[in-house]
């Protein structure tokens, strides 16, 4: 052990004894000279670096020793010779003068071998005031527009700021001294950050770092030659919607794509990454969750980026995450966010449920057309305050009642019909107020005028018409019954809007035999029709009048010579609903105000209604 020790002691005293010296060929293997030059300018420091001390020039676990040397001179450099200091690999020159330039040697001796490798300063003529404040060799940065770039020092001593002892930076743009502010910040690692480039922000930048170094002060600049790239002006974009829920099954794969568009000319910077609340997603395609490799789209005005993010199997704790899309740049960082949820298959009852609805739907239709009457007439009773009342429109009669009359013949069931069956109904048990001519008229009044009166009193026309009252061209007709069914049809369809009629059709006459006016009626709204009465039913009359009786009663009168016995019009249930329908409701609400008066009947109608009657 003594023996080694005392070998050590021996090798680093031959070292240092033989360090003065430069080595000469063949001592030392020679790495030639080192590709990359050392600028500086007179009056500024310098440093050089030696890169013998590599674990690929030697085995770094055995002591070395380092010199340098200037070949042309032949001196040895060592701290505080001149103005020249070594501190550890590194060679210091501070307050550089032009006789300073050329190439410098640094050996590196072990006990292993010795390595040499030559350095070269160049000195730049002329100082940095004296030349404008712009250095004739300089780095080149560009800056891009409309957004927050940074320009850095390329000086040298950035790489060594662990070595000195103070330092301070300071940035100028031509001779004068950048202002840090809201446009300009200085940062720690001594960069200048823009804010909110502009083409003006284009010009030289020179950084100056003033050190100090083992007592010994000096300083450095370098200058940078900016200009601004207007022509990249990437605003990106992502088409993905914020908040979007995704519905899955347990075990099923997802795959999502984050397209950003980017629009802009030139080469963008934007890196498209996929993250959850707790960790960026990798790229790594053998997790469970991972994202492909960017993709990118030349389009119109920019460029589409997608990355893709796969889940090959949906877990439990997948569910109701944000799994979070950014499209990271140097403007901002627009973010997209989309949730995974369990599927519940709601098809079926949704389903049902519109099934359901659908059938109630047509149910309601089918029942309302087949009960539309019914369910007409017990609202209007049950809710007779949603309806007008008649009372105070000037009218006094709820309808006009107009049937069919034969010259010379009475007892006919359509006159009993409407003598007795209609008024017991209509007036006894639903309380309406009817007209029916020569029965509510005054002995001697004129016909036209009680007709053409009790009509514009009236809101409604009763009109029957059958059996064999028309046509009433041809004589067999009552002709009072036809001026009647004239006069009513002239004026509900020429002249009152209001007065509606209702026809009842009691049979016995085609529609062909049936005057235009009263057959485009018909076509239009249609005609009630009572049902017959029963085979054996029958009403006499005249002694018999009101007596119904069998088919055998019938024959037997007419055997035993009395009067013939005529059919019944006998209406059914559904009969009498579908004209209580049609007849004016009796409503309680607030009465309309409404101005008629009896005066009012008796105008010029008269001369115009024989005028309308030939036309009828």
């Amino acid at each position: 052990m003594s023996s080694m020790f005392s070998w050590v002691a021996v090798s680093l005293l031959t070292a240092v004894s033989t360090a003065t010296e430069i080595p000469k060929d063949g001592e030392c293997k020679d790495y030639g000279v080192y590709w990359e030059r050392v600028f500086s300018r007179p009056g500024e420091a310098a440093v050089m670096s030696c890169y013998l001390v590599n674990p690929g020039v030697f085995n770094l676990t055995h002591p070395y020793n380092i010199t340098w040397y200037h070949p042309r001179t032949g001196q040895e450099r060592s701290s505080h010779m001149g103005h020249t200091m070594m501190q550890g690999t590194t060679l210091w020159f501070f307050n550089t003068t032009e006789e300073d330039k050329g190439e410098f040697m640094c050996v590196v001796r072990t006990s292993q071998g010795c390595f040499k490798q030559s350095y070269v300063l160049e000195v730049e003529a002329g100082s940095w005031l004296e030349k404008g404040c712009v250095h004739e060799i300089r780095s080149r940065q560009s800056l891009v527009a409309l957004t927050n770039d940074v320009l850095s020092c390329h000086s040298p001593i950035i790489d060594y700021l662990s070595y000195l002892d103070t330092y301070s930076i300071h940035w100028y743009r031509g001779c004068e001294v950048v202002q840090m502010g809201v446009k300009f910040l200085l940062r720690r690692d001594g960069y200048l950050q823009v804010s909110g480039v502009v083409p003006d922000d284009a010009g030289n930048y020179t950084c100056l770092v003033s050190f100090q170094l083992g007592g010994v002060e000096g300083h450095m600049t370098e200058t940078v030659e900016t200009t601004v790239d207007v022509k990249v002006t990437y605003q990106p974009q992502i088409l993905l919607l914020e908040g979007e829920i995704s519905k899955v099954d347990l075990g099923s794969a997802v795959r999502k794509v984050c397209r950003v568009l980017v629009k802009g000319v030139g080469t963008h910077r934007v890196l498209v990454i996929w993250r959850t609340p707790g960790a960026y997603v990798s790229d790594n395609t053998t997790h469970r969750i991972h994202q492909l490799t960017q993709r990118e789209l030349p389009v119109e005005g920019g460029v589409i980026v997608d990355v893709e993010l796969v889940l090959s199997e949906v877990r439990e704790e997948d569910l109701n995450v944000n799994f979070t899309c950014e499209a990271l740049n140097d403007r901002n960082i627009p973010m997209a966010s989309f949730r995974l949820q369990r599927d519940s298959n709601l098809l079926l009852p949704l389903g049902l449920v519109f099934g359901g609805v659908a059938l109630a739907f047509v149910q309601c239709v089918v029942l309302y057309r087949l009960f539309k009457i019914e369910i007409a007439l017990a609202f209007r009773t049950m809710m007779p305050y949603l309806y007008h009342s008649t009372e105070g429109d000037g009218k006094l009669y709820d309808a006009y009642v107009v049937y069919p009359r034969v010259i010379g013949q009475s007892g006919s069931a359509e006159e009993t019909f409407a003598l007795s069956t209609i008024p017991k109904m209509l007036e006894g048990r639903y309380g309406y107020r009817l007209f029916i001519l020569g029965r509510d008229c005054m002995p001697g009044e004129a016909l036209v005028d009680v007709v053409c009166s009790s009509l514009s009193l009236s809101r409604r026309v009763l009109l029957m018409y059958g059996g064999r009252s028309l046509p009433c061209e041809g004589g067999v007709a009552d002709w009072g019954a036809c001026l009647e069914q004239q006069l009513a049809l002239q004026r509900s369809l020429l002249e009152d809007e209001g007065l509606g009629v209702v026809l009842i059709d009691l049979g016995g006459v085609p529609d062909s035999d049936l005057s235009p006016a009263l057959r485009l009626l018909k076509e239009e709204q249609g005609a009630l029709r009572p049902t017959p009465a029963p085979p054996h039913a029958c009403c006499s009359s005249s002694r018999h009048k009101g007596r119904c009786g069998t088919e055998e009663d019938q024959e037997e009168e007419e055997e035993e010579g009395g009067e013939e016995v005529l059919p019944c019009i006998n209406p059914s249930p559904r009969f009498w609903r579908e004209l209580r329908y049609h007849m004016p409701i009796r409503g309680k609400a607030r009465p309309r105000t409404r101005k008629h008066t009896h005066a009012h009947t008796h105008t010029h109608k008269d001369t115009q209604t024989h005028t309308h009657i030939a036309l009828v």
